[in-house]
């Protein structure tokens, strides 16, 4: 009631600015926002007058309006014109509202350009819908922040469906599916003003069939997946890796059933389900990295539904949790049996610790988080605790007793610092974070092995760009084909075959150059990772004392390494000036020593001059 008297009291203020001038129409759309100072989302009105004039935009509501509010006001009234054909330059908008507080964002564009075609057109808008959006200057609606905030706030006033901005994969367009059963409210993901016109004008629009939607499926074909081409040809050990797979695979099963505890979502479990399933398939056929790596993903979904209803202090508290597990991990000692499991474990626990304690710093770079962004920390929190349980699972399964342990060869570092090196020129990530670590920790093999995962990934991905579907899966067969040694390079090759397979099977020309650029991803690294692994294995030497290997658990600093070889030069001074001050003292010593004769020859002398003296004092007398 008291909206409906605002926006009165709003529109006959209004009415009254305007009586010199010809209206040419007015309109009135709800608008989501959220309150910075709560994160709580409301739903505004936007009333909108037009009149004859010349040309002039106003927002005239609140108090305050930010410059990106104004600019979005501009860009609708210009392409509410152009969409109907008319001259915008020939009629004054002015948008009102209707809040209390202050207005900054662009997320009403599109609202506000709905609402100009409107007036402009005098058709009527349906009842009961809100939406949000960026617009651009060619009608494109652009994506917004606090989805979840503004969903909930459309089901808490009554609506009937929300407009968003389309979205295709990736977190935020399951973040869509999220808050449409949490809030039991159509989300209607559109992707320009035309299609929002469809749905604002169009009381029959079909609601139910194009309600937002979410696949975990990942469209595989694996009914007649032949088994893993390719065996490891040197220092082989898959044992661990086949209980990793299945350990990866179960942590994903659990995760979804504590999302089934909760009576929720019921659509998504079973295709969680569905997914894992298919994932030990793809073990069961020795696909062992590429099955644990799918049902890996599965799970970061599971996790975020299973914590649908978190805040951002309840998103803090996780993370730090995460956090706090990932510090408490330490490696076993290296030997020549484990130290592909063991680096694999560290890898994965140098990305945890760094995830975790980013996302923790995240929640202090600004006080304008919204659920949306403690959902995404939800999501960032999972993949650091998949990494640390798999390192942790590593370290547990690689741990040995009574055997001869190594260390790797300072002569690495040489190799080191120059992957890392090589990697830095793609800007910094998480790779190279971690790699930087490494190498302030003096764990030269970890951080070659940081810069491999880094460099196979950017350095494919350019490699992408000027190769088609057949180049790519000709190179990665034949990058995966001499990438076979250790363990890790082989399930990498295997991967990269799995994927030649999966692009061979599909007639979709999107997903088969997808799985071709996949394959080739997966074949760089196996070539990278198998060239490390021999050359970390051959510099091996007997270890007698404990190897420290854990990886640093400082913040990184890509400096790091530089700081280090000062202090180490700086020992080395000191140690040089020491041993020259015992050198002199040793010369001298020598020096007195063959001295010694001439010097009591001189005492001897001194004695017989002396007595000399005294005898001829006594032999004189003198008077006073």
């Amino acid at each position: 009631m008291r909206k409906f008297l605002f926006a009165t009291i709003l529109s006959l203020a209004l009415l009254i600015s305007f009586a010199g001038a010809a209206i040419v129409g007015t309109a009135s759309i709800n608008a989501p926002a959220v309150v910075i100072e709560n994160n709580t989302g409301v739903i505004t009105q936007i009333n909108l007058t037009v009149v004859n004039g010349n040309g002039t935009v106003e927002v005239i509501g609140p108090q305050v309006v930010g410059n990106s509010t104004l600019q979005s006001a501009e860009a609708a009234a210009m392409y509410a014109s152009q969409y109907l054909n008319k001259n915008a330059s020939n009629y004054n908008f002015y948008y009102n509202i209707s809040t209390l507080g202050n207005v900054s964002g662009p997320s009403a564009g599109a609202a506000m350009t709905i609402a100009a075609i409107s007036a402009l057109s005098g058709r009527p808008l349906v009842n009961g819908f809100t939406m949000t959006g960026t617009i651009s200057g060619n009608g494109s609606i652009g994506p917004i922040g606090g989805v979840y905030d503004k969903i909930g706030a459309a089901s808490a006033d009554k609506l009937k469906f929300i407009m968003v901005p389309r979205i295709n994969g990736g977190f935020y367009s399951m973040l869509y599916l999220l808050s449409q059963d949490t809030f039991g409210i159509p989300v209607i993901q559109v992707s320009n003003i035309s299609e929002a016109y469809q749905f604002a004008f169009n009381k029959n629009a079909n609601l139910a069939a194009s309600r937002s939607n979410y696949s975990f499926s990942n469209n595989l074909n694996t009914a007649n997946l032949p088994g893993a081409p390719l065996t490891c040809s040197n220092n082989c050990s898959e044992d661990i890796f086949q209980d990793l797979s299945v350990s990866t695979l179960n942590f994903a099963n659990d995760s979804i059933n504590a999302l089934s505890d909760s009576g929720r979502f019921n659509g998504v479990i079973s295709q969680m389900k569905a997914t894992t399933l298919q994932d030990s398939g793809i073990i069961s056929k020795g696909y062992l990295y590429t099955g644990s790596d799918l049902a890996f993903r599965t799970y970061l979904d599971s996790f975020v539904f299973d914590n649908y209803l978190s805040n951002i202090t309840v998103a803090e508290t996780v993370t730090t949790s995460i956090k706090q597990y990932c510090d408490s991990l330490s490696p076993p000692q290296l030997t020549k049996s484990n130290y592909e499991y063991v680096l694999g474990g560290e890898l994965r626990q140098s990305w945890g610790e760094i995830t975790s304690e980013s996302t923790l710093q995240s929640f202090n770079y600004t006080s304008e988080l919204t659920t949306d962004d403690a959902l995404f920390n939800i999501n960032q929190a999972a993949a650091a605790n998949a990494w640390c349980t798999a390192a942790d699972t590593m370290y547990r399964l690689s741990n040995q007793t009574n055997v001869q342990t190594v260390v790797t060869s300072p002569s690495l570092s040489s190799i080191a610092y120059t992957k890392v090196s090589r990697l830095s020129t793609y800007g910094t990530n998480l790779y190279l974070t971690a790699a930087n670590d490494a190498l302030s920790a003096k764990n030269y093999a970890l951080a070659m092995l940081e810069a491999d995962y880094g460099y196979a990934i950017e350095n494919s991905s350019e490699a992408e760009l000027t190769m088609n579907t057949t180049q790519l899966l000709s190179n990665s067969t034949r990058l995966a084909k001499n990438s076979t040694y250790g363990a890790w390079a082989t399930q990498f090759a295997n991967e990269a075959m799995f994927y030649v397979y999966q692009s061979n099977m599909t007639t979709n020309s999107t997903l088969k150059l997808e799985y071709a650029q996949e394959s080739y991803t997966a074949a760089f690294l196996a070539n990278q990772m198998s060239s490390d692994m021999a050359l970390i294995y051959n510099s091996m030497e007997p270890g007698n004392s404990p190897q420290t290997t854990g990886v640093q658990q400082t913040p990184s600093s890509t400096s790091g390494s530089y700081y280090t070889d000062l202090v180490q030069m700086l020992n080395n001074i000191v140690y040089l000036v020491i041993v020259m001050i015992v050198i002199n003292v040793v010369l001298l010593g020598v020096v007195l020593y063959l001295l010694l004769p001439a010097t009591k020859a001189g005492r001897v002398h001194l004695s017989q001059q002396q007595k000399k003296g005294r005898k001829a004092s006594n032999g004189s007398n003198s008077n006073g």
